[in-house]
């Protein structure tokens, strides 16, 4: 029996060119159920992953970002790090989120600048915003870099379903890559704060973990452990227990790695 499934999945990779290997695995499965069964499926393949409700969507707060809201609004998770340790995770953050963003390492100098924002007090969320308005980002949100097949292909739902906003295809292909991710990313971080700003705070963590399930079943890109984890609980543990700008923090660098992904998809 085995052997007869391997089979199929060497023919399904052989016609299907365009299928990765975890397409041919889910198509391969949706096979053995209904020739065989969900139970010997199980077994070969494995249990399928827990499920998890998409909260309502709220209405965009117009101040959700308002730093008077967030000087009465403190995070309701501190974790107790040393020194050291908070140093060694800001850095961290910094060289992926220029990655994320700009596609390019960061240099000592822009590791430096962007490493003293944060020890000084800003936020997470609050370099990012800063990072994709400087000159830098504005001179890559005018390259002449029209989005791919892919890259509109998700933005489109993704809007709907995570922002319960519409989007036209018109609208995204008169924007570059550069500038669609800065924006999409910018309406999920209002849709985050929006939730916390109501004090819905277990919404958000939902939300969040829906996203991030999804996005490690449909784009099996992530090399971090966690970000792979098509669980939503696993998302929704590790959600509660960090502090919220560190969930922020995962939705920009998501977010943008997967744009990224998706353009390079389409010229490769």
């Amino acid at each position: 029996m085995k052997n007869i499934l391997i089979a199929l999945a060497i023919l399904l990779s052989v016609n299907s060119h365009a299928l990765d290997m975890d397409e041919i695995k889910m198509t391969l499965k949706n096979i053995t159920v209904k020739v065989i069964g969900k139970d010997f499926a199980a077994k070969f393949f494995g249990e399928e992953s827990p499920s998890m409700d998409l909260p309502a969507i709220p209405k965009i707060v117009a101040d959700a970002t308002s730093t008077e809201i967030y000087k009465k609004k403190k995070e309701k998770v501190t974790l107790n790090l040393t020194e050291e340790q908070k140093s060694e995770y800001n850095v961290s953050y910094i060289n992926e989120l220029i990655m994320a963003t700009r596609e390019v390492k960061a240099n000592r100098d822009e590791l430096g600048k962007w490493y003293n924002t944060l020890s000084q007090g800003a936020t997470r969320e609050g370099v990012y915003r800063a990072m994709v308005l400087d000159d830098y980002y504005r001179r890559l949100e005018n390259y002449n870099d029209s989005p791919s097949r892919a890259v509109v292909d998700f933005a489109i739902p993704f809007m709907d379903r995570y922002v319960n906003q519409k989007v036209s295809e018109k609208t995204l292909a008169a924007l570059n890559l550069y500038s669609i991710k800065r924006l999409i990313t910018e309406k999920a971080l209002d849709i985050a704060d929006t939730y916390l700003v109501e004090d819905k705070d277990e919404d958000f963590y939902r939300w969040y973990s829906v996203l991030s399930s999804d996005l490690a079943k449909n784009y099996p890109i992530w090399s971090n452990k966690l970000r792979a984890q098509v669980n939503p609980q696993a998302h929704l543990a590790w959600a509660k227990k960090v502090p919220n700008q560190y969930v922020k923090s995962e939705i920009i660098i998501k977010m943008h790695t997967l744009f990224n992904n998706l353009q390079k998809r389409s010229t490769n």
